[in-house]
C-alpha cells in the first residue's frame, strides 16, 4: 500500500502547472516582440544600405558614361592642329543649328545645375580632312584627294581659315576620281542633314576649304530635371530620346581645366566655372574658338540624396546631416543648400558626392 501511494504522487507531479504555462507564454511573447522589433530595425537599416549602395553604383556608372562621351567630344571637328568651327550649321528633323556659336563641349547652368552637351563623330577616321578642288555650294563637294566617304555618311565642310561656320551634310552619292576628274560627293536634299529650308546666309567654302569625314554625328545631353539626372538625345524623337540615369540628384556641377595663354604650356593652370567670362567673349562653358584652344579637362561633381530618410534619434531629431551648406569642390566656395532647410526633415537624409576628372582627349590631340 505504501509503495503504491508513492507512485501515485510522482504521477501527479508530471507536466506543467497553469502558473508555469502562463509564465512560459509571457516569456515567449516578450521574446517574439523583441525579435520582431529587431527585425524591423534591421530591415529598415538593410533598405537604407541597399538604397545608398544603389545610388553610389548608379552615380559611378553614370559618371563613367559621361566620361566616355566627354573624351570623344570634338572628334571630327579638329584638323591640322586647329579647331575648325567658330559656328555650326546642323539640321536633323526639328533640331536646327543655324550659324550657332558652337563648341563640341557646351556647358550651361540652369536652376543651379550644369547641363552638358557633347558632339562628336562616329567614324574612326573622324577628323581626317582633305581640301576642296572647287568651291562648294553645299549641294556637292569636289575634293583634291581621296576621302573614304560612303552614301549616308555625314561630312563636315569647314572654312580654309577658322572664322566662318562649319556645315554638316549627308552624302547621297559618291563619284570616284579618275585621271582627269576629282572625287565628287553629292549632298541630295532628301538626306538626313540636308533637309529643311536653306541655311540663312550660308557659309562659303572656296577652293582650299576642308571636308572632314564624320560618319555619323552623336549629340548627347546630360541634365537634371525634377531631381533626376537624365540623358537626352536631341537628334532623336520618341521614347528612346530620353533616359533617366540617376534619381534623387541635388547637384551636378563642373569646373573646366584650362591651360595658360601660351598654348605650348601643357599644364592646367586654373579650374574655372562654366559661367565665368572668357577673354574672347562668351563664357568658359561656351567658349569662342580662340578660348576653346585653352580647354583641356572637366572636373565633375555629382551629389545625390539618400532615397529613404533615417530614423530619428531618441530626442526626436535626425543627425544624418548637420550642416545646411555643403561644399561641392574642396578648393573653392561653391556650395549647395539641401532641400527643405527650415524644417527638421532635411537632417534625416544623407548626401553623397561623386567626383571625376575627365581629360578631353580629342581637344588634347587636336590642338597644339
Amino acid at each position: 500500500m505504501f509503495a503504491r501511494r508513492r507512485s501515485d504522487r510522482r504521477a501527479a507531479q508530471r507536466g506543467l502547472s497553469i502558473v508555469e504555462l502562463m509564465i512560459g507564454i509571457v516569456i515567449s511573447l516578450l521574446v517574439g516582440l523583441a525579435a520582431s522589433s529587431s527585425a524591423m530595425v534591421f530591415g529598415a537599416m538593410q533598405r537604407q544600405g541597399l538604397n545608398a549602395g544603389s545610388a553610389v553604383v548608379s552615380s559611378a556608372t553614370t559618371l563613367a558614361s559621361l566620361k566616355e562621351d566627354a573624351a570623344q567630344a570634338g572628334l571630327g571637328f579638329f584638323g591640322n592642329g586647329t579647331y575648325m568651327c567658330n559656328g555650326l550649321n546642323l539640321r536633323v528633323g526639328t533640331t536646327v543649328l543655324d550659324q550657332a556659336v558652337f563648341s563640341p563641349v557646351s556647358i550651361t547652368r540652369a536652376n543651379g545645375n550644369d547641363q552638358f552637351d557633347f558632339l562628336y563623330a562616329t567614324a574612326v577616321a573622324g577628323g581626317a580632312n582633305v581640301a576642296l578642288q572647287t568651291a562648294s555650294n553645299l549641294g556637292a563637294a569636289e575634293l583634291q584627294s581621296y576621302l573614304p566617304a560612303a552614301v549616308n555618311d555625314a561630312v563636315l565642310l569647314a572654312p580654309k581659315e577658322p572664322g566662318a561656320p562649319c556645315t554638316v551634310r549627308t552624302v547621297t552619292a559618291v563619284a570616284n576620281s579618275t585621271a582627269t576628274t576629282p572625287q565628287r560627293l553629292t549632298f541630295g536634299a532628301d538626306a538626313t542633314h540636308n533637309q529643311g529650308p536653306a541655311i540663312t546666309n550660308p557659309a562659303l567654302y572656296p577652293i582650299g576649304s576642308r571636308a572632314s569625314l564624320l560618319g555619323g554625328v552623336q549629340w548627347h545631353r546630360y541634365r537634371v530635371v525634377n531631381g533626376n539626372l537624365q540623358l537626352e538625345l536631341p537628334m532623336r524623337t520618341g521614347d528612346d530620346a530620353t533616359a533617366v540615369l540617376v534619381r534623387n540628384v541635388v547637384a551636378l556641377r563642373v569646373r573646366i581645366g584650362i591651360v595658360g595663354t601660351t598654348l605650348t604650356d601643357k599644364a592646367i593652370t586654373d579650374w574655372v566655372a562654366p559661367t565665368a567670362a572668357a577673354p574672347g567673349g562668351g563664357t568658359w562653358g561656351q567658349p569662342r574658338a580662340t578660348d576653346l584652344a585653352r580647354v583641356r579637362a572637366l572636373r565633375v561633381t555629382l551629389v545625390t540624396r539618400s532615397p529613404q530618410p533615417e530614423m530619428p534619434k531618441g530626442s526626436g531629431g535626425c543627425e544624418a546631416t548637420t550642416t545646411n551648406s555643403l561644399r561641392l569642390f574642396e578648393d573653392d566656395a561653391d556650395t549647395f543648400t539641401p532641400a527643405n532647410v527650415g524644417t527638421t526633415s532635411w537632417q534625416c537624409y544623407r548626401y553623397r558626392s561623386s567626383d571625376l576628372v575627365i581629360p578631353l582627349r580629342n581637344y588634347i590631340v587636336g590642338l597644339p
